[in-house]
């Protein structure tokens, strides 16, 4: 079971001020707890199509756009339980930051078109991470001419 939002993570980066996260956790104990939890296993789901699930962490700590993404879809519960008007102009915007969210999830979990790949994950069927920095994209010789002997050697026959 994975989570990869804390309750900190929801007053860092969600748009719930941190003193009705605090107020929604005095009266239902556990509760943010168990969205972030909830919600992480949602994530967890739509990723196993690409990455080993659940996600390692970097440097001790999880991918930054994973943590602000699952914490925009808790925050979104969060306001459900406290009380929404969705004819509001920001309760529109809480609807849009879970609907980013998403759609983020969606590009992330798609292993052909996916605009987004997650730093220290594990790709299915790969040895490595899924983003690297590359290797080198050149090849050098110790000397200039090596490489014609080597020309010369294959169009002689003599392989490389």
């Amino acid at each position: 079971m994975s989570q990869y939002a804390t309750i900190q993570d929801v007053k860092d980066f969600g748009i719930m001020p941190p003193e009705d996260v605090d107020a929604l956790e005095t009266q239902y104990p556990g509760f943010v707890v168990r969205q972030c939890v909830g919600v992480s296993s949602h994530f967890d789901t739509k990723l196993a199509k690409r990455y080993a699930t659940p996600l390692g962490q970097v440097s001790g700590a999880y991918d930054p756009a994973l943590v602000f993404n699952v914490v925009q879809q808790v925050v979104a519960r969060l306001y459900l339980r406290r009380g929404y008007n969705p004819s509001s102009q920001q309760d529109q915007q809480i609807r849009k930051a879970y609907d980013d969210a998403e759609e983020w999830l969606r590009q992330a979990a798609d292993p052909q078109s996916g605009l987004v790949e997650l730093a220290g994950a594990v790709g299915l069927g790969s040895t490595g991470p899924g983003v690297t920095l590359g290797g080198p994209l050149s090849y050098s010789e110790a000397s200039p001419y090596t490489a014609f002997d080597r020309q010369a050697a294959i169009v002689r026959g003599g392989g490389a």
